[in-house]
């Protein structure tokens, strides 16, 4: 997964980037519990949020290896 903070318009740009939802909160200095919660809330009120969590397929994955 990718743990993802984003603009708070339409446009939803990605302010914040983690390969987790703790290293996420690290980064933005604020606790884990309130990004589950936040996307929580925002699933089951049908609403948007500022954070999203993004599915990777294994193609999207790099795993180190080239060629």
């Amino acid at each position: 997964y990718l743990w993802i903070k984003v603009t708070d318009d339409e446009l939803e740009y990605p302010v914040a980037i983690a390969d987790s939802a703790r290293e996420l909160a690290r980064m933005l200095g604020v606790s884990t519990n309130s990004i589950y919660s936040a996307i929580s809330k925002s699933r089951s009120r049908g609403n948007s949020t500022l954070f999203h969590k993004i599915e990777l397929d294994e193609e999207d994955v790099d795993d180190g290896k080239t060629g």
